[in-house]
């Protein structure tokens, strides 16, 4: 396993369908969570995978079930992967979204801070299912909803959208695509869909440890009172000291007020700024 799984590193699956769940569940090799009732759950070790429904308010409506019932920090990734309509490229390919539109015409671009060798897409979100295909990009009907919703509870860049084109206008929805053939479709690009989950976990895993509180920090909250402006500071100058591989000084325990503790520490490491 990659040291994000190791370290804890959690992803959150979101599927529309019990179809596009299926290739994922057996793959990863996930338990259904029989005490949940709202939604389909399905766990493993550093992965669970929630079937919303189809609809923008459904995959919200399930984002936030999932981050009531299981978010306990804001360095969870999530992973939105199902079939899209296009209107010409061939059934099969697929693609990571690079720019998700809703009906009301807003837009959301998920930011790619991670290797990605494969294709980039856009994605427009609708609200009924489209047999004209009438725009360039790809069209689903949950990207919206998932994506607003989850970058509330996480940095976007732990946020990504993975589409697998199922229809197109040679060969529309209705004429060939049933649970069957979207199995089908998800089955062939799993290994795409691990690599790329991986790589948001080991991104988790990375934001997570960029943002821990330096050392001493929970331990001088305990010990006096900052306030949020304080706190702010005083995290900025343990990470300053320990840039400079500085000791905490020890006045900082003496009895003494958080403004003071603060004056101690900036000191501390302006001293040593001049001297080096």
């Amino acid at each position: 396993m990659p040291a994000a799984a190791e370290d804890g590193a959690m992803l959150h699956l979101v599927t529309a369908l019990p179809a596009e769940a299926q290739p994922l569940v057996q793959r990863l090799r996930l338990r259904k969570q029989t005490t949940d009732s709202a939604f389909a759950v399905f766990s493993g070790p550093d992965c669970r995978l929630i079937v919303t429904g189809v609809g923008r308010i459904n995959a919200a409506a399930a984002c936030c079930w999932l981050q009531a019932r299981y978010g306990q920090s804001e360095d969870i990734a999530w992973l939105n992967v199902g079939i899209a309509g296009h209107a010409l490229l061939p059934i099969g390919s697929a693609g990571l979204i690079h720019r998700i539109r809703d009906p009301l015409g807003q837009s959301w671009y998920p930011p790619r801070v991670f290797p990605w060798r494969g294709n980039s897409l856009a994605l427009r979100c609708l609200d009924q299912a489209s047999s004209d295909y009438p725009y360039e990009d790809m069209i689903d009907m949950e990207s919206a909803g998932f994506f607003a919703t989850a970058n509330r509870f996480a940095t976007a860049e732990l946020v990504q959208c993975y589409k697998v084109v199922s229809d197109n206008r040679q060969q529309p929805a209705g004429s060939h695509l049933n649970a069957a053939r979207v199995r089908q479709l998800i089955a062939a690009r799993l290994e795409e869909i691990v690599t790329l989950g991986e790589q948001l976990r080991q991104l988790s895993w990375q934001w997570r440890h960029l943002n821990a509180p330096p050392e001493h920090f929970q331990a001088l909250l305990a010990e006096h009172h900052f306030t949020v402006n304080q706190r702010h500071q005083l995290r900025h100058w343990l990470r300053c000291l320990a840039v400079h591989e500085l000791p905490l000084p020890e006045a900082v325990w003496h009895p003494g007020r958080a403004k003071k503790i603060l004056q101690i520490l900036a000191e501390t490491v302006q001293t040593t700024a001049r001297k080096r």
